[in-house]
């Protein structure tokens, strides 16, 4: 009785939404071979649950890297998703037991040993739309605008007013082959990047 009064307090509180005690999973990483990783970040993208992503290369071929949430989906959906874009080679799974809980063929695993090397991810809007690449976006945020300039169709609403405005004035001094740097996607780092990127624009 105790923990249900506690609970519907907890839920008033909280503006009549119910407060949630399971903990929520943690991330996970599942890494990819391919034959085209700008293909297959873009592919990933389209997946609910993808949180992150980038792209590398490892023994002798071209990698994806996606961090998920595992509540939402999983490495067999993950590999769906590149199947169908005909991007996916094997799930490079980091041991055994990862190879074993994957849900893939065995055909469809490999076991790696040792770490891809990492180039500059969302390639697609890098190259396609400059403006946007370089703003202070979200992960989440490159995610979509990257998975759109792949694949084509309506931009995403994903910008906020502000962005919009910057991403104006970006393309401007982007036309005269100057860049303000390699920009963060999280955290203080994101926050960082953020300053610099004003202050360029300012100059």
């Amino acid at each position: 009785m105790i923990r249900s009064n506690a609970l519907w307090l907890a839920a008033v509180l909280l503006g009549g939404h119910a407060l949630s005690l399971t903990a929520q999973p943690a991330p996970k990483t599942a890494t990819f071979s391919m034959y085209c990783y700008w293909t297959g970040e873009a592919a990933a993208g389209k997946v609910p649950g993808v949180l992150a992503t980038r792209i590398g290369e490892f023994g002798g071929n071209e990698v994806v890297e996606v961090t998920y949430d595992p509540a939402r989906t999983d490495v067999a959906r993950l590999a769906d998703a590149l199947k169908q874009e005909g991007a996916f080679y094997a799930y490079l799974a980091p041991g055994p037991e990862a190879a074993k809980r994957s849900g893939l063929p065995a055909s469809e695993v490999k076991v790696r040993t040792g770490h891809p090397s990492y180039v500059e991810p969302k390639h697609s809007l890098r190259v396609t739309h400059p403006e946007l690449y370089y703003l202070d976006l979200t992960e989440a945020q490159a995610i979509a605008l990257n998975t759109w300039s792949h694949f084509g169709g309506p931009m995403p609403n994903v910008l906020t007013p502000e962005q919009l405005q910057m991403a104006a004035r970006l393309k401007a001094r982007l036309a005269a082959g100057r860049t303000p740097g390699e920009p963060s996607r999280s955290g203080s780092e994101r926050e960082e990047y953020r300053k610099t990127l004003v202050a360029w624009l300012g100059k």
